[in-house]
């Protein structure tokens, strides 16, 4: 959240009026001017990180804020009071046809960010090497809320959603502390939302020592801490999810004196189980990212005389780059591949169900993997809920009985070949010797 804190001394200003107007805050008898002066909004993100090379899923998330628990004051040890939220504020997120009812809809095709390019206000928890983040903004609004008194007015913003594969952030609230402070002039009597705080707990709020600190008593701004972290670093700037997703491999091997490297041969992969729209990266070559699962295999596979398994639609079966599930929640691709060459299908989420299946026609086929459970004929593979990254090796055998003794099955009918045609010759010329 950019949050733009003024400088200390409206801390002072407002310990000064807790002590001339005391603790006690009511609606009843405020001769407070009802507009409010200072910012009517504030933001907050929600960041979910996925790895590099998975697509962005369809999910959707709540989002609800409500008053939160009021604390009292201690002077002597320089506790702020809080009072609870008043008001009905809104949370309106920055997606297309966005209401304020705190609805958010991540989609497929939302732009991500690579940990590379991640913003310096971006506080995304949990980001490693080889991971990205898509990026959302909520704006709480609090122009409809009318604030009678200065001080710290406290509210609880709460995220809810179940997602396929997505795991919610650890914390659901945030603390959300709205400043307003006295802002009287010759005028009159006024009022001004200095600062927003977002933070992760209730603990009370500490600030008569001249530093501004958040409600769990690590400092907002004004230095290092024992550890020469940023200050800045405690701040909460939103909600983190993680979306799981695992990666699928096939390759093909070919052995045996009768086996064809030339050979393509079909593969079927039918996914099941999967949310509707969800779009999966297919590789058919290195593309140079080494946090990306790669394949190796020809994008337009040309038919050879030992392809029998020829499709109408073997020429753009390796051509696709990705595949997107239906509405029925699955999607199905055939894929050829021949000797040493294999696939990569990046991005399946977690719990997904899928089948890979193989044409092996009159060879012997043979299949290891991650995960998964292998067919009676070994030319299939079944993973019920995908939980880890998979690579199944298929390898098929084609070997011939080539006949032993060949040289003595024909030696003997040459030697007598040989042998009548040697008799032939001399008694033909004996013949002619009587002759003559």
């Amino acid at each position: 959240m950019k949050m733009q804190l003024r400088k200390y001394a409206w801390v002072l200003a407002f310990v000064m009026t807790i002590t001339l107007f005391g603790s006690s805050v009511s609606a009843a008898g405020s001769r407070y001017s009802s507009t409010i002066g200072g910012s009517k909004t504030t933001t907050f993100d929600k960041y979910l990180v996925m790895r590099e090379g998975t697509e962005v899923p369809n999910a959707s998330f709540q989002f609800t804020i409500a008053p939160g628990a009021a604390q009292s004051y201690d002077l002597t040890a320089g506790k702020l009071e809080v009072l609870a939220g008043v008001g009905t504020p809104t949370i309106t997120w920055d997606h297309s046809g966005a209401q304020a009812d705190g609805k958010l809809e991540i989609k497929q095709g939302d732009a991500t960010i690579l940990l590379a390019n991640k913003g310096a206000s971006d506080y995304v928890k949990n980001l490693d090497d080889g991971e990205q983040y898509a990026k959302h903004t909520a704006t709480v609004d609090f122009s409809s809320v009318t604030f009678d008194e200065p001080g710290i007015y406290r509210y609880i913003v709460t995220e809810a959603g179940t997602n396929q594969a997505i795991v919610n952030d650890e914390d659901l609230n945030r603390v959300l502390d709205v400043y307003v402070i006295d802002a009287s002039d010759a005028n009159g009597k006024k009022l001004e939302i200095s600062n927003y705080i977002l933070h992760a707990t209730e603990d009370t709020v500490v600030g008569m020592d001249g530093n501004l600190y958040g409600s769990d008593g690590a400092v907002i701004k004004g230095g290092n801490d024992a550890a020469g972290t940023a200050n800045a670093d405690y701040k909460s700037q939103g909600f983190t999810n993680e979306y799981i997703t695992y990666d699928l491999t096939f390759s093909k091997t070919v052995t045996g004196n009768q086996g064809s490297r030339d050979k393509m041969f079909l593969f079927t992969l039918n996914i099941e189980n999967a949310v509707k729209g969800t779009v999966y990266q297919v590789s058919i070559a290195d593309d140079g990212n080494a946090h990306t699962t790669d394949g190796d295999a020809d994008a337009a596979p040309v038919k050879s005389t030992a392809t029998i398994y020829a499709a109408a639609d073997m020429a753009s079966g390796n051509g696709v780059s990705t595949l997107t599930v239906g509405n029925d929640g699955t999607v199905t691709h055939n894929f050829y591949l021949q000797h040493g060459q294999k696939i990569a299908v990046r991005g399946i989420a977690k719990d997904t169900k899928y089948t890979l299946t193989e044409a092996a026609e009159d060879y012997h086929p043979s299949v290891e993997v991650t995960e998964g459970t292998i067919g009676a004929g070994h030319d299939s593979v079944v993973v019920a809920a995908a939980s880890a990254d998979n690579t199944e090796a298929f390898t098929n055998q084609r070997q011939g009985v080539i006949p032993t003794g060949i040289a003595m099955a024909v030696v003997p009918g040459i030697s007598v070949l040989a042998i009548g045609g040697a008799g032939l010759f001399f008694f033909g010329r004996k013949k002619k010797e009587f002759e003559d």
